[in-house]
């Protein structure tokens, strides 16, 4: 008798149904624009501009329910301004297969004095 030389038919990964979750990151609302923090009088008396990185976390109903600086502007009060506006903004809820659930989000606020 006669040997072939057959190679092994790899046998198939196992399936999986199992897909990715379908991630919408949360985004600024254009129907609701962010507010703009108020300028402290004293760095305006001292020119200072600078901008600040919030860190938001986005709430499953839009809401901010914490603001933490993940970058400073260099001015602790103007810092702390942009902190506390943010827990005043209303954003379009971040979601995942999409139902709402709560994610973190970076917002830049610039500080920038102009003239009249």
């Amino acid at each position: 008798t006669g040997l072939t030389n057959v190679a092994p038919v790899p046998e198939p990964l196992p399936s999986r149904n199992v897909s990715e979750p379908i991630v919408e990151l949360p985004a600024i609302d254009p129907r609701m624009p962010l507010s703009e923090p108020p300028y402290p009088a004293p760095e305006i008396r001292l020119g200072h501009t600078g901008t600040v990185i919030l860190s938001v976390l986005v709430l499953e109903n839009g809401r901010v329910g914490e603001a933490r600086i993940a970058q400073s502007s260099g001015y602790p009060r103007l810092d702390v301004a942009a902190q506390r506006e943010a827990r005043r903004w209303h954003l379009k809820a971040g979601t995942q297969d999409g139902r709402p659930v709560r994610m973190w989000k970076e917002i830049p606020i610039t500080f920038r004095l102009t003239q009249y």
